[in-house]
């Protein structure tokens, strides 16, 4: 879930195959990585 001020939640159903939101953003750090480096 994305929150911001002022804004309502936006939620995301294709990423709820993560237990907790510290698997996320483990997960989001992992996949940042390969996809800078694999950038030319």
């Amino acid at each position: 879930m994305i929150e911001e001020p002022e804004r309502p939640p936006q939620t995301f159903d294709a990423l709820d195959f993560f237990y907790d939101d510290e698997q996320a953003i483990s997960y989001a750090t992992v996949w940042g990585l390969i996809w800078v480096n694999s950038r030319p």
